[in-house]
């Protein structure tokens, strides 16, 4: 399920007709239109009010069905078991061990999810995924378990900044860069595309980052030596090692 507002491109029929119809907001530029508003008038809504429905709705997806990390891992499970029964070998083999990587990656939310869930029907769905990947693809590796302490504490001091520094009391803009491309002109070779500029730059925000990378370093290490006491206990080692994280980390 995804919920999203409708926007006018330009060159489509929607916004044609929103043209034709006087609703196109010509004063706003066009990189200031974003998904909160700013293409075009509403017939019968203001975007606050479209924004309040898409909320209401998007809190009802997570009280029913959980987590979209939990969702995108029961797509991932659905996927792997219906491979894994198909008579076509690409399928059954490669294309299920690609659902599978998915999985693995996604396994570590699951210990975080589960104990913040929003209710007791989501925390049984999520119980029942673990018992789902469990059946498939056996016990999570040390390295796994690992990594699920790890977001389930990063999720505990998460809720205690928000508790005591809500990020809504001293709302600003965070760092960010910005990619101009060249248009149709053909660049150099060896010459990107684009140029990056950085509107605001922030060094205490660089600064957490190299800190954030390095212990993305030091972490890898651990779990690489989890791994390893793993094959030695003949657990075998776990399929997401190295540079395969990547994935886990970019949750």
């Amino acid at each position: 399920h995804q919920l999203t507002k409708v926007t006018a491109f330009p060159g489509t029929p929607f916004w044609e007709r929103m043209k034709e119809e006087g609703r196109i907001h010509d004063d706003v530029p066009w990189e200031d239109v974003n998904f909160y508003g700013g293409g075009f008038k509403h017939k019968n809504f203001e975007d606050h009010e479209i924004m309040e429905i898409l909320l209401y709705g998007y809190k009802k997806l997570y009280e029913s069905w959980g987590p979209t990390l939990m969702r995108q891992l029961r797509l991932e499970l659905n996927g792997y078991e219906h491979c894994r029964a198909s008579k076509h070998r690409l399928l059954r083999e490669e294309r299920a061990e690609r659902h599978r990587d998915h999985c693995e990656s996604l396994y570590p939310m699951i210990r975080a999810c589960e104990h913040f869930a929003p209710n007791g029907i989501v925390r049984r769905q999520i119980r029942q995924l673990q018992e789902r990947y469990v059946k498939n693809f056996g016990a999570p590796s040390t390295a796994q378990e690992a990594q699920s302490y790890f977001v389930l504490t990063r999720a505990f001091q998460e809720k205690a900044r928000e508790a005591l520094l809500p990020r809504n009391r001293e709302p600003r803009q965070e760092p960010f860069k910005k990619y101009i491309y060249a248009g149709n002109r053909q660049a150099r070779p060896g010459e990107a595309p684009y140029r990056v500029i950085y509107p605001r730059r922030d060094a205490g925000y660089e600064r957490d980052r190299k800190l954030f990378r390095l212990q993305e370093q030091l972490f890898d290490k651990l779990l690489d030596t989890l791994d390893v006491v793993d094959e030695w206990r003949g657990r075998g080692r776990s399929r997401q090692h190295g540079e395969a994280r990547r994935g886990f980390k970019s949750f």
